[in-house]
C-alpha cells in the first residue's frame, strides 16, 4: 500500500472524520481521498507522462498534503521545495529536475514565487493557490475543478507502490548546493509506524505539526502516520511561538511535532502560560538533539513527555525513544534503532568499537531511502562498509540506545583537543538565563580553532561571557572546553529546512563581526 491507499481506507472506515486542519480549511477523511483524486486526474489529463517531475514550493497548507498524494496516484515525481530557497536554489534544482509543472504559494510572506519560477525557469508552467493569488486563472483549485469525471479510468495503472519513489526532497543546503533524494513511500510508511508505536499516539490524539510537512517527523508521522492511524492533523504555515501557543489551545493539541529551537521559543511565549497542564501528552523533538535541561523545563511547564526521534533525510528514520523509556534514555539519547534498522559505531579504520565508546555512527536497513537522485556517485560514497555514513560521532550503549555526541563536520580541534559542541550547549542550556545557544568554531591563528558560544539571552535577564564561563566551570567543564568568545544575539538563525540552527551562517556572522571589530 501507498500512502494513499492508507487514505482511502481511512475514508471507508470514517469518512465523516475530520483529518486535516489548516489555517483556512478543515477536511475529512471523504474530501481528503476525493479531492485528492481528482487532483491525481486532473494532472493525468493536463499531460503529464508516468514518472514526469512536479515542482513545489509550498508552506504546509492542505493543498501540500493533497498534492504529495496525488501524484502518489498519478504516478508522479514531485520535487519538494522549502518556500525559504531562493533565485540560486530554485535555479538549480529546476534544472537538475527538468519539470513538466510547478505549484507555488503565489505571493506569500512577501514573495512572489510566480516570478521567481519565472526567472528561474523561464516557459515552465506554473500554478498558484487562489489563497494566495487573487485573480489569478491558473491555479491548483482550477486545475482540480477541470478533472475528468471518470478519475478511476484516468488513473488505472498510474499509482506508485510503497517500494517506490515519489517524493525528491531536497536537502538543507548547508554543505553547499542542495541535494535530492529520492525518498521511499514505504520506508516512511514503516518509520510512521514505528513511532507511532514507540510515542504511543492513539487514533484520537489531535497532532500539531509545527516544522513542515516535507520532512523529518511531520513527514513521517504526520503525513505518513495520519492516514494509518487517523488521527487528526494541523499543519503550521509559517513557525511563530505565540501563534503555536495559540494553535496548541484553539485545536486542542495533544502531541506536537517540533525541533528543539521551537520549544525554547514557546517556553517563552506569552500564550503559552494559557495552556493547561497535560493537556500536551507529547512532544516530539527531531532535528537535533533537545538539551536535557531544556527538555525537564518542557514537561515541568506543559506536564508533557518528551519523546526524541533521530534520523537525517539522506537516510530516514533512524531511531527513537519510546513513551515508558527511563527518564536518562528519553531525555539523554535518541532512543534504539527503530525496528529494521541496524547501527554500528565505528573507528577511523572501519572497526566496531565496544557498547559505550565514541566513534562514528552508521546505519542501514528498512528505512532507508532509495539514494541520490540521479547522482549514483554520490550514494555509493555515502555507503561505507555496506551501511550509510551518517557523517555523526556518538556511541550506543549494552541496551542499543544511542547518546549523539555531535556531527563530524562541527567538531572543534583547539590546540590538537576535540571538543563537541553539543556537550557545551547542553551545559550551556542549563544556565537560567539562556534562551538558546549554539557552539561553533572559529579559525584561530595559535590554537587552529577556538570555540565561540553564540547565545540568545531570556527576555529581561542579564548575562555576561565572564558569567557564562564561569558557570561552565561549576559544571565541571574541562578549562580547555570552554568557550574562548561568547557572542549574544536577539535571533540565531535557521537552515530552511525544519528551523534546525544554521552553524554556517553563525559562523559567517562572526567573522563578519570580527572583521567589523578590527576596522
Amino acid at each position: 500500500m501507498n500512502t494513499a491507499d492508507h487514505v482511502d481506507r481511512r475514508a471507508a472506515q470514517a469518512p465523516s472524520t475530520i483529518a486535516l486542519v489548516d489555517g483556512t480549511s478543515r477536511l475529512t477523511w471523504h474530501d481528503v481521498a476525493r479531492r485528492s483524486r481528482r487532483l491525481a486526474a486532473a494532472l493525468v489529463g493536463a499531460g503529464l507522462p508516468r514518472a514526469a517531475v512536479v515542482y513545489t514550493q509550498l508552506p504546509s497548507t492542505v493543498e501540500l498534503f493533497l498534492l504529495r498524494l496525488a501524484c502518489e496516484r498519478a504516478g508522479l515525481k514531485l520535487v519538494t521545495v522549502p518556500p525559504a530557497f531562493r533565485h540560486a536554489e530554485v535555479t538549480r534544482l529546476v534544472a537538475a529536475t527538468q519539470p513538466a509543472l510547478a505549484v507555488v504559494a503565489g505571493t506569500w510572506r512577501g514573495t512572489d514565487f510566480r516570478a521567481l519560477l519565472a526567472a528561474a525557469a523561464g516557459t515552465l508552467r506554473v500554478l498558484s493557490l487562489a489563497r494566495w493569488d487573487a485573480g489569478a486563472r491558473d491555479t491548483l483549485e482550477a486545475l482540480e475543478a477541470g478533472a475528468p469525471d471518470d478519475a478511476a479510468r484516468a488513473l488505472a495503472g498510474r499509482a506508485y507502490g510503497a517500494g517506490d519513489t515519489s517524493q525528491l526532497g531536497t536537502t538543507s543546503g548547508s554543505t553547499g548546493a542542495p541535494k535530492l533524494v529520492e525518498v521511499t513511500i514505504g520506508a516512511r510508511l514503516r518509520t510512521a509506524a514505528a513511532q507511532v508505536e514507540r510515542y504511543r499516539v492513539g487514533a484520537d490524539d489531535v497532532v500539531l505539526a509545527l516544522t513542515p510537512l516535507i520532512t523529518g517527523t511531520a513527514d513521517a508521522l504526520g503525513y505518513h502516520g495520519a492516514p494509518q492511524l487517523g488521527f487528526r492533523l494541523v499543519l503550521t504555515e509559517h513557525f511563530d511561538a505565540e501563534r503555536a501557543a495559540e494553535a496548541i489551545l484553539a485545536h486542542g493539541a495533544t502531541v506536537v511535532i517540533g525541533v528543539p529551537t521551537m520549544a525554547m521559543r514557546l517556553m517563552t511565549a506569552a500564550a503559552t502560560a494559557r495552556i493547561p497542564r497535560g493537556a500536551v501528552r507529547i512532544y516530539c523533538s527531531h532535528g537535533a538533539v533537545l538539551p536535557r535541561p531544556a527538555a525537564e523545563a518542557l514537561e515541568a511547564r506543559l506536564g508533557c513527555r518528551v519523546m526524541q526521534a533521530y534520523g537525517t533525510f539522506e537516510y530516514g528514520g533512524i531511531c527513537a525513544t519510546a513513551r515508558d523509556d527511563p527518564d536518562d534514555v528519553r531525555l539523554g539519547t535518541v532512543g534504539r534503532p527503530l525496528d529494521g534498522n541496524e547501527m554500528v559505531v565505528l573507528d577511523d579504520a572501519g572497526t566496531p568499537v565496544p557498547p559505550g565508546t565514541v566513534g562514528r555512527l552508521h546505519v542501514r536497513g528498512a528505512h532507508a531511502n532509495a539514494g541520490y537522485w540521479r547522482a549514483p556517485e554520490l550514494t555509493r560514497a555515502a555507503w561505507r562498509h555496506g551501511y550509510f555514513d551518517l557523517m555523526e560521532v556518538g556511541r550506543q550503549d549494552a541496551r542499543g540506545n544511542v547518546t549523539i555526541v555531535g556531527r563530524a563536520r562541527d567538531l572543534i580541534i583547539r590546540g590538537g583537543q576535540n571538543i563537541f559542541p553539543a556537550e557545551i550547549e547542553e551545559l550551556i542550556a542549563r544556565h537560567p538565563s539562556v534562551a538558546e545557544a549554539s557552539v561553533v568554531g572559529l579559525p584561530d591563528a595559535t590554537l587552529g580553532e577556538i570555540a565561540c558560544a553564540c547565545v540568545v539571552r531570556r527576555a529581561g535577564t542579564t548575562l555576561t561571557g565572564d558569567v557564562l564561563r564561569a558557570f561552565l566551570s561549576t559544571q565541571g567543564t574541562a578549562a580547555f572546553k570552554l568557550p574562548e568568545r561568547v557572542e549574544f544575539f536577539d535571533r540565531l538563525p535557521t537552515l530552511a529546512i525544519g528551523h534546525k540552527i544554521d552553524k554556517q551562517q553563525l559562523v559567517a556572522q562572526l567573522l563578519h563581526r570580527r572583521g567589523a571589530a578590527a576596522e
